[in-house]
């Protein structure tokens, strides 16, 4: 899967030097070079509706999504989730995300039944929530999202908005 992207940056964290896909590669865990991720130092912001903007775990989360890295997104998004609580509104939105993010992967490896379940659960996630919360505008990734997943435009892409409070 080739993703070219000339867009902004949120963060300076090195990427992985592949995107892992589940089935088609060892699983990082396991892989004998060691770990896949960059040994990031993230800060230790608690993350919430009010301190999202300074959270770098967040950023690279949106970095590596915007990237087409969603296996990794994933993987940051998990513990920002555990961390805030996930039945909280804030973790059922992260929730969400990390359930699109698996979606696309599906969507990628043409597993579309699995991509459609994963995206319809986390929609309706993001969906609860509506303007713009944590920086991302709820009805365009949305729509985004599902025009990828319908094959009627290329993966979406988050702009995070940055002068909003949630």
């Amino acid at each position: 899967m080739a993703i070219d992207r000339h867009i902004i940056r949120y963060t300076d964290f090195p990427f992985p030097s592949k995107r892992y896909l589940p089935g088609e590669d060892i699983h990082p865990s396991k892989h004998p070079s060691g770990d896949h991720m960059p040994k990031c130092r993230f800060n230790s912001i608690s993350f919430g509706v009010q301190t999202w903007r300074d959270s770098d775990r967040y950023l690279y989360a949106i970095d590596l999504f915007n990237y087409g890295y969603w296996w990794e997104t994933h993987e940051v998004l998990e513990g920002i989730w555990r961390e805030i609580g996930p039945k909280t509104p804030t973790g059922l939105f992260i929730q969400g995300f990390i359930q699109i993010a698996a979606a696309l992967i599906k969507k990628t490896q043409t597993f579309h039944r699995g991509a459609g379940r994963l995206s319809e659960k986390g929609l309706s996630k993001i969906r609860l929530q509506s303007g713009v919360f944590l920086g991302i505008d709820v009805s365009v990734f949305s729509e985004d999202t599902a025009s990828f997943l319908a094959g009627k435009k290329p993966a979406p892409i988050i702009i995070l908005n940055t002068r909003t409070i949630t």
